[in-house]
């Protein structure tokens, strides 16, 4: 299954809004070797657009790390 841009910043945010703000994030991307990679292809192209598409994605919804929390029941 490939995943575009989009939907890994969906499901990136989606991720960062049940981390608490003493989680601190040093980097969203990685910078292995190709060949050892499982990412999609896009990722070693598009490492700079991804971390602003993620900021922008906050933006626009106007959300933040932490925004939502899990219940336990």
């Amino acid at each position: 299954m490939k995943s575009t841009m989009d939907e890994a910043v969906a499901v990136s945010c989606d991720f960062l809004k049940h981390l608490p703000p003493e989680c601190i994030i040093y980097r969203i991307g990685g910078n292995g070797h190709p060949q050892h990679a499982i990412a999609p292809e896009w990722v070693w192209q598009k490492k700079r657009e991804f971390s602003l598409a993620i900021d922008q994605e906050f933006i626009r919804c106007q959300t933040r790390q932490r925004s939502k929390t899990f219940s336990i029941a």
